[in-house]
């Protein structure tokens, strides 16, 4: 090792080899700073590759998990929940022995047997889509009696209405009873319109988010009546949107749940439009936040959107864990969607959870950008990329529904 060539030669390869790992254990170190500072802003993630326990929506075996008794009475609803042919729906009952809920219209009748779960719970799978058009009231039908069935969950709880096939099945509560109806789309595009009134949502100095989004959400009306298409937002100007003064005692995002949900059924596709915000000044990019029962087939347009957006958006622009996820309303954990697993936990946002569980409606929501990196607002603002990532879904949905996409002038 005299060889004063060969003692260079090592110390350049030491230099090299010392690089390499330095660059590896900084970047071991911003992945565990990204999760640490993730779990600090109660914005957990969590890579699942394995599909969780996905249970079968039209089986009864797991209802007793999800039974709610705290307003429970005799023949009162516990559980309700739409199922791929109807609805799932377990009764309260203190003495039973041959229970059936029996569904009375006014020209004929149907009886379902129930099944007993545990003592006092009873529950049976109800199919609606062979239902002809009438309203058919619900009875709870035991040894030659029969008695009107009650439903004391939480309104939050309830489920509304709901497209069954060819049929719109709505449901009420004085007495409890289904109305079906022949079904027809009223929209082929509802976009909620994220925040506005007093709720600005993300602001920097140049701009709130709630004036952003309804600035996009108009573009992209625009946009696809160009198409002939119909369109309804959930608000046209900066005020509250529609329905948000029904239920005074929910919140503001439970109360735009429920109105996406209730005009989402007779639309073909709704999604939400939004914008982020986030402590870390480093996040950036966009985000899909999608249903977290959803497979990869029922997501196919929304990973073509999610793909021409990695093409659209700066590399240097997007930093964060997961693109498209789902999250938990228990542990507020996020679970990566990207390969398409499927989770059988509750969704976190409201506007996901309500729509799907009262009105059997699928909501996919799109923050755009982090208005609080200086970097990603510059490009997605000032430099319009926003109507690159608006073009993307457009383009998407537009050929979803059969058209062809006519670009921008």
């Amino acid at each position: 090792m005299d060889n004063p060539i060969k003692k260079k030669i090592v110390i350049l390869l030491i230099i090299i080899f010392s690089g390499i790992f330095l660059y590896n254990v900084y970047k071991i170190a911003s992945e565990i700073y990204k999760t640490k500072k993730a779990i600090d802003d109660d914005y957990e993630y969590n890579d699942v590759t394995d599909i969780l326990n996905y249970l079968d929506d039209d089986s009864l075996e797991n209802i007793i998990d999800k039974v709610d008794t705290e307003n429970a009475v005799n023949y009162s609803i516990v559980y309700n929940a739409f199922t791929s042919n109807g609805i799932n729906i377990a009764i309260y009952l203190k003495d039973a022995n041959n229970p059936e809920i029996t569904l009375k219209g006014s020209k004929y009748s149907i009886s379902y047997t129930l099944t007993k779960l545990e003592d006092k719970i009873y529950a049976a799978n109800i199919s609606l889509a062979a239902l002809n058009n009438d309203t058919y009231i619900f009875y709870l039908s035991d040894n030659g009696e029969e008695n009107n069935i009650l439903n004391t969950l939480d309104p939050l709880k309830q489920i509304k209405r709901a497209k069954e096939n060819t049929k719109l099945a709505t449901f009420i509560n004085t007495p409890f009873s289904v109305i079906i109806n022949n079904f027809s789309y009223e929209y082929d595009i509802l976009i909620d319109v994220g925040h506005g009134g007093v709720d600005v949502g993300a602001s920097n100095d140049a701009i709130t988010e709630a004036d952003f989004n309804l600035i996009q959400s108009l573009y992209e009306k625009e946009r696809y009546e160009q198409h002939g298409l119909t369109v309804l937002l959930s608000r046209e100007d900066d005020g509250d949107g529609m329905m948000m003064g029904e239920f005074d005692s929910w919140n503001r995002a439970k109360l735009r749940g429920y109105a996406v949900g209730y005009y989402g059924v007779t639309a073909k596709i709704v999604y939400s439009n939004h914008n982020n915000s986030s402590e870390n000044p480093s996040d950036s990019g966009f985000e899909i936040i999608v249903p977290n029962s959803f497979n990869r087939s029922e997501l196919n347009t929304e990973f073509k959107i999610m793909n021409s957006l990695y093409e659209i958006y700066p590399k240097e622009l997007i930093n964060h864990i997961y693109t498209m996820y789902s999250r938990d309303i228990e542990t507020g954990i996020a679970y990566n969607k990207e390969r398409g697993s499927v989770y059988s936990y509750e969704d976190y946002y409201a506007t996901t959870r309500l729509p799907l569980l009262l009105f059997k409606v699928d909501v996919t929501t799109y923050e755009g950008a982090y208005f609080n990196n200086e970097d990603n607002f510059y490009w997605y603002y000032y430099e319009e990329g926003w109507k690159k990532v608006s073009e993307a879904k457009i383009k998407a949905y537009v050929e979803a529904l059969g058209k062809t996409y006519i670009p921008v002038d």
